[in-house]
């Protein structure tokens, strides 16, 4: 038996499984790490890592349910995410998740503001503003009308902004900042409440 079968088999295996998770969910939200030089996929269950040549998958950290803001901090180069994980009475906790290039660190808890309920980050629109250091949200919630709330998030403190302009409230918007333009970019969503929030 060929010795490089075992491992050619393995790599089918994470790459069937990274289709699975990512090209056929459609769940998969990613950041270039610059400190481990690969491109970090975070799904609701799994992380996979991609470095030129070879996919890799991890699990997820225990009672993790999923991640909406992923980016790559400016300062560190590190990939970080606003996690989410379930607690025993089914709420939610918030939290700062760094990348390592092989395991998920457990960073701060993210106090949520008031206008935010449970579920509402998790089907709001966000990026990261490198220009401003900021994670910038818009839209989510789990009402009947999806709400029009423009949010920021410095690492610490939520601000809820009052831009002159707003679009139509939505859920699981997609946005990107355009370093170009120095601005955040939007576009799709749903005009109707997410199921299951």
């Amino acid at each position: 038996m060929d010795a490089s079968a075992p491992a050619a088999l393995a790599r089918r295996s994470v790459e069937r499984r990274v289709t699975e998770e990512v090209v056929l969910s459609g769940a998969g939200r990613a950041a270039y790490d610059l400190q481990s030089k690969q491109i970090v996929v975070v799904t609701d269950t799994a992380t996979l890592t991609w470095n030129g040549t070879t996919w890799n998958l991890y699990a997820n950290p225990q009672h993790w349910s999923g991640s909406d803001v992923i980016y790559a901090d400016p300062a560190s180069g590190a990939v970080t995410v606003i996690a989410y994980f379930a607690n025993p009475d089914s709420s939610l906790t918030y939290r700062l998740e760094t990348w390592s290039g092989v395991a998920w660190s457990e960073g701060s808890v993210v106090p949520l503001p008031t206008t935010m309920g449970q579920g509402w980050l998790d089907v709001a629109g966000a990026a990261y503003d490198s220009k401003r250091r900021q994670v910038v949200t818009f839209g989510g919630g789990c009402a009947v009308q999806p709400s029009t709330d423009t949010l920021t998030f410095d690492g610490a403190t939520w601000s809820i902004r009052q831009p002159q302009y707003h679009p139509p409230g939505r859920t699981n918007a997609y946005m990107v900042f355009d370093p170009n333009r120095s601005e955040v970019v939007m576009f799709g969503g749903d005009a109707l409440s997410s199921v299951g929030c």
